[in-house]
């Protein structure tokens, strides 16, 4: 099992790790949550932990890679929605 013993500052995902020092791996999701909260992190990072897929994480490196994920379906959305209005401009 890893633990994550790393210190970072900032809440972005990248630095979540803070936050979960201590956690011995793999996990699921919810235990991400709990270690945070036990590490006193904000309500913003708990959010953002709460935000990945619910399943189980083997390290560290894969819970940044649930971030990553969340980051690249925020930035499709938009695409979709702009596609979705040309399309019917030129339906019309």
């Amino acid at each position: 099992m890893a633990t994550v013993t790393e210190k970072s500052s900032g809440q972005s995902p990248i630095n979540v790790s803070r936050f979960l020092k201590g956690i011995d791996f793999p996990v699921q999701k919810e235990q991400l949550v709990q270690q945070a909260q036990q590490n006193q992190a904000d309500r913003e990072v708990i959010n953002l932990i709460q935000r990945l897929e619910d399943r189980e994480y083997d390290n560290i490196a894969d819970v940044m890679k649930g971030f990553d994920n969340l980051q690249q379906k925020q930035t499709q959305q938009p695409q979709g929605r702009v596609q979705s209005k040309q399309a019917q401009q030129h339906r019309r």
